[in-house]
């Protein structure tokens, strides 16, 4: 039986019916875009230029990215989406790299429309993301925001702490046995092949509580963190205090305002804050 009827006269539709008229909505507003034969979703919302576009941290939705797009759209266009599987994207093959979710993000904003200059924001694994994207396609970004993203060596250096079941379950999650199947030390491989980004208004977000800890863990993120600010000449790192990993969730505001500061920067068309 597909739906089941309330004597209060309530229709409750089974899941996979939700969905599916979910995916419908999607489409018809244009909220589903085809992207090398499956669909990606994607929101963009507000006017102006540079458009900024946000790339969640790992298994994450762009829900995750709490009230930020929202205050956002107040100062400027901005878009975010679901990568592959995820929300109601469609799923690809596994294991997947940075280097095929860059290829689909570019075929994605190009197949919607969604013209250039950009601003990037990542968080987490979107991080790696963003920067291959500026590195592959440096005609169009123009600034970056990295909210307590992650780097290229910081898989390995963590593991390097660990010993026994716990370095070898470690590695297996970040080699593909995740939710969304992502190769993270694949696609950090292809982040230090990739050529470096040019200059750019750059903002470097770190979790206060994450580096204020007494622990060789913190020790090896603030080193990393602190090494992505100088990606560019004149990167700045603020350190956000009484936060934890989700910046955007603890303190909203400084990472719309950081957003802000990269967008003016970038309009002023200057390559540092």
């Amino acid at each position: 039986m597909l739906v089941a009827v309330l004597s209060v006269g309530v229709v409750l539709r089974p899941r996979g019916v939700r969905r599916r008229a979910a995916i419908t909505w999607l489409i018809l507003t244009g909220h589903l875009i085809n992207v090398g034969g499956h669909r990606i979703q994607l929101d963009c919302r507000g006017n102006g230029s540079p458009t900024v576009v946000m790339d969640s941290g790992l298994n994450m939705t762009m829900d995750s990215w709490g009230r930020v797009p929202s205050d956002v759209a107040g100062f400027t266009r901005v878009c975010t989406y679901n990568r592959a599987g995820l929300g109601f994207s469609d799923a690809e093959p596994r294991p997947r790299t940075s280097k095929a979710i860059v290829s689909e993000l570019d075929e994605l904003l190009v197949n919607a429309g969604i013209t250039g200059p950009y601003v990037l924001v990542g968080h987490s694994f979107g991080g790696i993301n963003v920067r291959l994207y500026a590195s592959q396609h440096p005609d169009k970004v123009v600034g970056m925001v990295l909210v307590d993203s992650s780097h290229e060596d910081q898989s390995q250096r963590l593991a390097a702490l660990m010993s026994g079941v716990e370095k070898e379950e470690y590695l297996d999650s970040q080699g593909g046995g995740n939710h969304e199947g992502i190769d993270l030390l694949a696609s950090a491989e292809e982040l230090r092949g990739a050529a470096p980004i040019h200059a750019m208004p750059l903002l470097v977000l770190t979790a206060g509580r994450r580096v204020q800890q007494d622990t060789a863990e913190a020790q090896v993120i603030a080193q990393v963190q602190a090494d992505l600010a100088k990606l560019v000449p004149n990167g700045k790192q603020i350190i956000a205090d009484n936060s934890w990993h989700f910046i955007q969730l603890d303190r909203p505001f400084l990472v719309t305002d950081s957003i802000f500061q990269v967008v003016r920067a970038a309009r002023e068309h200057s390559t540092s804050l």
